[in-house]
């Protein structure tokens, strides 16, 4: 686990890959309030238990839990904390169903508070706003912490040592997610002024954002306009560099 304070009581947890295949780690934000946190993901549950004690090192518990989307990479640490209040989009059963989950955990997995518009909440000196946001997932949130910082999960993906990623298309037919997608790439923009944490990879200024989603669309559109019907190699022939994590590429067109 690597431990970056990315401002005044504002720590963003990564972590390696969890298979040799793979590029990218996990990520959870910290909060600090006092002796109290808000975390924004929790990863699986060993990642979580790292976060978990690490603050409680400095007397810090957990108050607060923001779940950016219901991906097992971004939510299954929660068992360990069961009574800890947790905010999610309002479409969360949408991607649970869709991942596989039964009805008990979807019941388990059902949020406190399940926000379906732009909501501002503030955790001591610290102002967030949850951001409804479908791409990556239905159930996706953008969150702003404090006008400065803004937390994007999975819409842009980057490895460990900070190389971008393929997307990886979730939820829905398959011209359902790629325009859903693509379109969130289109609003993205929007956000070049903030400091960004993807919820994989390490955090980057707003200067680079539209570096990436530039070969993101272009990546996405060569795939739209062939209906799918494209090589990786292909895809790839107009972006300016490689997109890591090719294996994903099959599952795009599908």
């Amino acid at each position: 686990m690597i431990k970056k304070e990315l401002a005044p009581s504002i720590i963003h947890y990564t972590f390696p890959p969890r298979r040799e295949t793979s590029y990218f780690g996990d990520a959870i934000v910290a909060i600090i309030d006092g002796n109290r946190a808000l975390l924004i993901d929790v990863g699986y549950e060993d990642e979580a238990k790292q976060v978990i004690e690490d603050l409680s090192k400095s007397g810090i518990t957990i108050d607060k839990i923001i779940i950016s989307h219901f991906h097992a990479d971004h939510l299954f640490g929660i068992h360990l904390l069961p009574d800890v209040p947790f905010y999610g989009g309002m479409k969360y059963r949408e991607t649970l169903i869709f991942e596989g989950s039964s009805n008990e955990e979807i019941e388990k997995y059902t949020p406190n508070v399940a926000v379906d518009e732009p909501m501002i909440m503030t955790f001591g000196k610290h102002k967030l706003e949850l951001i409804p946001f479908q791409g990556h997932s239905e159930c996706t949130m953008l969150i702003k912490i404090n006008d400065q910082f803004l937390y994007i999960a999975d819409e842009i993906v980057l490895s460990t040592d900070g190389r971008l990623m393929l997307p990886y298309l979730c939820n829905g037919e398959k011209d359902i997610k790629r325009q859903r997608q693509l379109k969130a790439y289109t609003k993205l923009k929007d956000y070049s002024s903030f400091t960004i944490i993807p919820g994989h990879g390490p955090a980057f200024e707003g200067s680079k954002l539209e570096g990436y989603l530039r070969n993101l669309i272009i990546y996405l559109n060569a795939i739209i306009e062939t209906d799918g019907r494209i090589t990786y190699e292909e895809a790839m022939k107009k972006c300016d560099y490689p997109l890591l994590q090719s294996n994903w590429h099959e599952f795009n067109c599908k």
